[in-house]
């Protein structure tokens, strides 16, 4: 069971950072309208979390024993996913974003999405963490 959470969960991290770089000028775009924030710091922001997407990523990939902390982030950085989300349906947005503008998802479902994520989280952060 372990080994299933920390594949699935590299899996999503890593599909998520790989579909932003691919279409990081329409991503950008989509959350400068989204948002109405300066371009800049919508890049910046979206370059931030490619990066601790793919961290995130490889190290679930690889099998490394992260320290306690590092379940911690993952799962404030998932919960926090889980607030904008819950955000974008009260705004009625029809694309969350999380997979870039490759992948359309509506909100609510990435809502299942994330708590599913929370869910693995703890199972590994219980069984792993000692």
């Amino acid at each position: 069971m372990k080994k299933f959470c920390r594949i699935m969960l590299s899996g999503v991290f890593i599909l998520s950072a790989v579909l932003k770089v691919y279409d990081f000028s329409a991503t950008c775009d989509y959350f400068t309208k989204v948002f109405s924030w300066d371009s800049k710091i919508i890049i910046a922001g979206i370059s931030l979390v490619i990066i601790f997407e793919s961290l995130i990523g490889i190290i679930f990939a690889v099998s490394i024993s992260p320290p306690i902390y590092f379940y911690t982030f993952t799962g404030g950085l998932i919960f926090g996913f889980l607030l904008l989300s819950i955000f974008f349906i009260v705004k009625s947005v029809t694309n969350c974003g999380c997979f870039g503008t490759v992948i359309h998802i509506h909100p609510a479902l990435t809502v299942i999405k994330n708590v599913t994520l929370l869910v693995l989280i703890g199972y590994l952060f219980r069984y792993e963490s000692g």
